[in-house]
């Protein structure tokens, strides 16, 4: 299960994914998930935040969540662009596996994709080929000025 974000997970509450499945609902009750969701965005390489945790420091769902989240957020349309292109986002996941995200949770990540998991079936070989950095400074470029006359 793939969740649109991490906000998702709010309070122990995890919504399906708008892909997989229909709109159920799972509530997790032992307080330790909503802890390990606020480390989602700590890195193996320890340059991750809130509390710059490294390697097996980071909670197993916290890494899982990682790799779910890191896919959505290309693979999905955002407001100032399309989704990217399915091979594209897989390529730029195996290039973190070991810095941003968990080596072997982005191994059986890859197993899945090989077995046809996660593509919408929406998806008609379209998307972004952009790169993640020329996306943002295309976005954080202010405009440029007109033409002299």
């Amino acid at each position: 299960m793939f969740f649109k974000n991490t906000a998702d997970c709010v309070g122990g509450t995890l919504f399906n994914n708008k892909y997989w499945g229909e709109a159920t609902v799972f509530t997790v009750d032992d307080g330790l998930f909503s802890d390990r969701v606020r480390v989602v965005h700590e890195r193996p390489d320890g340059k991750g935040y809130p509390n710059h945790l490294k390697g097996d420091e980071i909670p197993r769902v916290a890494q899982i969540i990682a790799v779910a989240d890191c896919f959505d957020a290309m693979y999905s349309n955002r407001p100032y662009r399309n989704r990217m292109n399915f091979e594209k986002v897989v390529s730029i996941i195996k290039e973190v596996a070991g810095t941003q995200l968990a080596p072997d949770v982005v191994d059986a990540f890859l197993r899945l994709v090989d077995k046809g998991e996660f593509r919408s079936p929406d998806d008609d070989g379209g998307g972004s080929m952009e790169n993640i950095e020329n996306i943002r400074k295309k976005n954080d470029d202010p405009p440029s000025p007109p033409p002299a006359s």
